[in-house]
């Protein structure tokens, strides 16, 4: 297989976005603002809420089809967003007909190339990637067909993890949307003829308690950099950052010895204590300090996708936020998530609904799994595909398709 070798800079050019005060930065969307692409936008999983601005030109804005990088901190391609770039990305436009846009972004998604970025990142406080030095990344491109067909199979691998993520979300919100059905609006199987308790204005056999009643909680482990390892071996076990939760994909970190109480299973829950609350379950290892584990005192009392669905609720996370200390890094404080009123219903009724979600939450944690085989696949099969050790023209979509779905 042929190649041509050619500096990015000559077969592409680079356009910064806009920086944009927070005072002119909405929450909300009207016809003459667009929306605003942030950092957080990227790396939090759809957890943050979107901000508008007035429209700033073509110049600063992107399709879904076009193609943007992460300039400050952590270097990545991204591609499939609509809207206009903050000023810590910039803007990739081919200017070569010989090159697919699609296939670049696959060859600058390789662990090289983002390595790459890293060693020419300047400034100590916050790596960023200087247009001068990146425009001298060397990439080496086959021909159309070639490009075209590289496509098609690593697009076949993302189709398969995007339809996933999909199904998640949607999983994800049929749980939310039943827990509000029954314990929100009470239409909970039975409703019609369960008599309410005039003392406590709720259905007979139902009560309110305070988190710290029926919950106690464990603050994770600390540990330094250097002794996050990357290797696994049978001694260490997963090591769970926020990294982890909030973007999703990162190379796992193992560590050596936790103790039994900053561990957790899948069915576990645990808290994001610090920045943006969030309640997390379907991982296994060790968490960090900046999350807690939440254990249930007596489990006769109340189920654990119980206490998921309420703390996942909108509400929760905003009272949270609003009570967090620190002015640098909000973080939530024991004594008042304890404080947190739950109304608990009663027993069978909990038992019903944690059985139901808690076979949601399964499915969940397969597709989750899949992806992440998924996405193991991938990164072997990128870098030999772009360096032409597999030969493409031979590989048979069709047959890739059975075998990856």
């Amino acid at each position: 297989m042929e190649f041509t070798k050619v500096k990015i800079g000559s077969v592409a050019k680079f356009s910064q976005g806009i920086q944009v005060p927070i005072g002119k930065q909405y929450l909300t969307d009207t016809p003459e603002r667009i929306k605003f692409i942030r950092i957080t936008d990227i790396t939090s999983n759809g957890n943050e809420p979107p901000r508008y601005i007035l429209d700033p030109g073509k110049k600063y804005c992107v399709t879904a089809s076009d193609l943007f990088m992460v300039r400050y901190g952590s270097p990545q391609i991204v591609k499939g967003w609509s809207g206009a770039l903050a000023n810590n990305f910039f803007k990739l436009e081919v200017t070569n007909a010989d090159i697919d846009k699609e296939w670049l972004f696959y060859y600058l998604s390789q662990e090289w190339v983002k390595r790459y970025c890293l060693n020419i990142s300047v400034s100590a406080t916050m790596p960023a990637i200087s247009f001068k030095t990146f425009r001298n990344l060397e990439i080496h491109y086959p021909s159309c067909v070639v490009q075209n067909k590289i496509v098609q199979v690593l697009s076949t691998y993302d189709s398969l993890i995007k339809n996933n993520v999909k199904r998640i979300k949607l999983l994800e919100e049929k749980a939310k949307l039943t827990y509000e059905e029954w314990f929100v609006r009470m239409r909970f199987p039975g409703h019609e003829t369960t008599p309410i308790n005039n003392e406590t204005g709720l259905p007979e056999g139902w009560e309110k308690v305070k988190l710290n009643e029926i919950l106690k909680f464990n603050q994770g482990v600390q540990v330094p950099i250097d002794k996050q390892l990357k290797e696994k071996n049978p001694e260490r076990v997963r090591f769970i950052r926020i990294v982890d939760v909030t973007q999703g994909g990162q190379e796992e970190r193992f560590i050596e010895t936790p103790r039994k109480n900053q561990m957790v299973a899948e069915k576990d829950l645990f808290m994001v204590r610090y920045g943006a609350p969030q309640v997390v379950t379907n991982f296994k290892g060790a968490i960090a300090n900046n999350f807690f584990k939440i254990n249930i005192i007596d489990s006769s009392k109340v189920f654990p996708k119980y206490v998921y669905c309420f703390l996942d609720r909108k509400e929760i996370r905003e009272y949270l936020m609003g009570v967090s200390v620190s002015a640098t890094m909000p973080a939530i404080s024991f004594k008042s998530f304890g404080q947190i009123k739950m109304v608990l219903p009663e027993i069978s009724l909990q038992k019903k609904f944690h059985d139901y979600v808690d076979s949601i939450f399964e499915l969940i944690l397969s597709l989750e799994t899949q992806n992440q085989r998924l996405k193991e696949a991938l990164d072997i099969l990128l870098p030999r595909l772009m360096k032409g050790m597999i030969d493409v023209e031979q590989m048979n979509l069709e047959t890739l398709k059975q075998t990856t779905a």
